[in-house]
């Protein structure tokens, strides 16, 4: 992220958002020529480029074939960490 390298577990996002009650927001994610950027309701709230596996962690190891570190693939995960979450009209385009 900004040009060094994360090594915590999870990334703190650069704007942090709070959302309180029961309300729909809408998330994009979108991933284009090696930059990772997320928005919440329109807001840039993280980027970060050039995602990296960690050779040193173990499960990473796992994900590492011939050498590439380099994440160039994958899935795409939703969750929440905190408390019960629905998801609706998930889309996938490409560009």
């Amino acid at each position: 992220m900004n040009g060094k390298r994360n090594g915590t577990y999870c990334t703190p996002p650069t704007v942090k958002r709070t959302f309180a009650g029961d309300q729909w927001v809408t998330a994009e994610i979108e991933v284009r020529d090696g930059t990772i950027t997320h928005f919440v309701n329109g807001e840039q709230i993280i980027q970060f480029e050039n995602p990296r596996l960690d050779s040193t962690h173990a499960e990473a190891k796992k994900m590492i074939i011939a050498g590439r570190v380099i994440v160039s693939d994958g899935y795409i995960s939703l969750q929440s960490n905190s408390h019960p979450m629905d998801f609706r009209r998930i889309e996938i385009m490409e560009y």
